[in-house]
């Protein structure tokens, strides 16, 4: 849970986003096959109009706090957001490399920019989409955790710290209560920590509590191993950078197998987190 009334540590404009080497675009207004029953079970829209994708490269030169120019990070937050009605608003990140992640993968000591936390990026990006529905957000989905960190957290409370990527777990998966010790354990991984920044930060908008978070999981196994078409193995990578800037390898142990190029492992099971926030009236 996270305190009531904690002020936000800044408040940024549009402009600090140009200001720090982020530009933004749009993208498809769809979503994964694979977050459909999780969608329609929670009851929040999904139709192509509720559906705003709104992506944040960091893939321009800024001025670090001397004024030296600096390179990009080439950090990246891709993200939809669906403002609904009360109640149902969603936010689905979907890929997610942090500027102090990239830096380190690419052995680099360049500064990285003072805009740089998932949490700000995609609060600052909610509030435009959603204008005078920003208080309708209810559920935030972090879709195919790929974070080593994040995914040995997940198997170990299902007890499969000696057996990693077997996790069968459909929609709609297990809740978790953030009370217990492994709610707590969710909440401090690596995709947990930005979401419970971006509820301290905006308290005053949201007014919101994080009492539950939902794990599933999808069978991304080769047909011939599952039986079926298995889960979207597209560059949907949820990151290792985290809204503190420590990282962990994008190559978790119990990845089947890892883009030759260096891109994200590949997975028997990918793994999902809907976080759940809920008024501090109504508990």
């Amino acid at each position: 849970m996270v305190a009531k009334g904690a002020p936000a540590t800044r408040t940024w404009t549009p402009e600090d986003l140009k200001k720090n080497g982020w530009s933004t675009y749009s993208d498809a207004n769809s979503v994964s096959p694979d977050l459909l029953p999780a969608l329609d079970g929670l009851g929040v829209p999904h139709a192509p109009g509720d559906i705003r994708p709104v992506f944040a490269n960091h893939y321009d030169g800024f001025a670090d706090k001397s004024g030296k120019k600096v390179p990009a990070t080439q950090g990246f937050y891709h993200n939809k957001y669906i403002p609904g009605s009360p109640g149902k608003g969603a936010i689905l990140s979907e890929a997610k490399f942090s500027p102090a992640f990239q830096r380190e993968k690419a052995g680099s000591k360049e500064a990285v920019p003072e805009m740089n936390r998932w949490s700000d990026i995609v609060w600052l990006l909610w509030a435009q989409e959603a204008g005078d529905k920003a208080g309708n957000l209810r559920f935030i989905f972090r879709d195919k955790v790929r974070n080593d960190v994040t995914r040995e957290i997940i198997e170990r409370i299902h007890g499969l710290q000696e057996n990693p990527d077997t996790l069968d777990l459909p929609w709609p998966g297990h809740k978790y209560d953030m009370r217990t010790d492994d709610g707590k354990a969710l909440l401090g991984s690596p995709q947990g920590i930005g979401v419970a920044y971006l509820i301290k930060d905006h308290s005053n908008v949201v007014g919101r509590k994080i009492p539950y978070a939902h794990v599933f999981s999808v069978d991304n196994r080769p047909p011939s191993l599952s039986g079926s078409e298995g889960g979207d193995s597209s560059d949907s990578d949820d990151g290792s950078g985290n809204d503190s800037g420590s990282s962990s390898s994008s190559s978790g142990s119990g990845s089947s197998s890892s883009a030759a190029s260096g891109g994200p492992p590949v997975y028997n099971w990918d793994y999902y987190i809907v976080w759940e926030l809920r008024d501090r009236a109504t508990g």
